[in-house]
């Protein structure tokens, strides 16, 4: 069956194609923080993925309950938990892919540098772990703030003798899919012809739609496109505050992650033409070493960084500040994981 299509301005021509990868799969995927909010979900739908022949979940609490209740889903994927830091080598060994998700989710007035401050040795340890038991595998990174735990975990990789910077990503998918969706709308074009590129970080300023490159293309007014980049900045906060305590976006989040898992699948089988976007280790932004923008995935990761395109006026300016806060958050991470690593 074909699926949505996404086009970048670097690559409309590109197509990919969701079909079974084989009537066997192969990939082994371990999803690190399976229990939680966002993990359990998250769970269910990579349970349902036909590109996955075993599903590892691990997390530091007890994972018997998820496991036996996804156990009775009738799909190929088959399921293993793992607890605590003792099973941790054995979830991670043979995976060529690990989904990070562990780690706090951010509640209403929490500040991004105080849910770094929480999670930051969560994902120094987990990625060490990685560094270890499955050093070739393809890392997403889900564990917000995603702007300062990509490059911490980057440090880690460097410092273990591993790193592959085509093979670490900061999965920010659920900015592409919010953009699409307020552009479909407003326009009127089909959800699954519609692809407005996402670029910069992940978080609030950090991040700049850019519906200048959105295609099908449609005039938007200077009103409407400012109130599209609004709505698509603040989401996250948004969900937080509608949410009122209960927790952060977690089930469009979830789906988000999925789709990305699976184009990175389809591209390690060698289905071409692959294009996701994600906050990688990059030089498409000048003096700043990570960034997110569309990228064309191979079967050893990033194969082509697709980068900015041309933005408008408005966009522009807007990326000069996402640049400013980005490379705060960026050195905040690497200070981390340096010191961390050499701790």
């Amino acid at each position: 069956t074909t699926c949505r299509r996404l086009l970048t301005p670097a690559a409309t021509a590109l197509r990919r194609y969701y079909s079974p990868i084989s009537d066997s799969p192969r990939n082994r995927v371990a999803i690190l923080g399976a229990c939680g909010g966002l993990g359990q979900p998250l769970s269910l739908i990579m349970k349902r993925s036909e590109y996955i022949a075993e599903l590892a979940l691990y997390d530091k609490l007890d994972t018997a309950g998820l496991c036996a209740d996804l156990s009775h889903i009738s799909t190929k994927a088959a399921i293993k938990g793992y607890q605590g830091s003792d099973q941790l080598g054995d979830c991670l060994t043979g995976c060529s892919v690990v989904l990070m998700i562990a780690g706090i989710r951010r509640q209403p007035g929490m500040h991004r540098d105080s849910l770094f401050q929480q999670n930051a040795t969560i994902v120094a340890e987990l990625t060490d772990a990685v560094a270890k038991h499955c050093p070739k595998a393809q890392l997403c990174i889900l564990t917000n703030p995603i702007n300062s735990n990509v490059p911490l975990a980057a440090e880690i990789l460097k410092h273990r003798g591993v790193h592959d910077p085509r093979r670490l990503y900061g999965i920010t998918t659920v900015d592409s899919v919010r953009a699409d969706v307020v552009y479909a709308k407003l326009t009127g074009h089909p959800l699954d012809k519609v692809s407005v590129p996402v670029l910069g970080g992940h978080s609030g300023h950090s991040l700049v739609p850019a519906f200048s490159q959105a295609q099908p293309a449609s005039r938007l007014s200077p009103e409407d496109v400012r109130r599209l980049t609004e709505y698509v900045r603040g989401a996250a906060d948004a969900i937080v505050a509608v949410k009122a305590g209960g927790g952060s976006a977690t089930l469009s989040v979830a789906a988000a992650a999925h789709r990305f898992v699976n184009s990175v699948l389809l591209a390690l089988d060698g289905r071409q033409n692959i294009i996701e976007s994600a906050f990688v280790e990059s030089d498409a932004m000048p003096d700043l070493p990570f960034f997110s923008c569309p990228l064309l995935l191979g079967q050893n990761g990033v194969e082509r960084n697709l980068g900015v395109g041309q933005l408008s006026e408005y966009e522009a300016e807007l990326m000069k500040a996402a640049v400013a806060e980005l490379r705060v958050q960026i050195e905040k991470g690497q200070e981390f994981g340096l010191a961390w690593a050499k701790r």
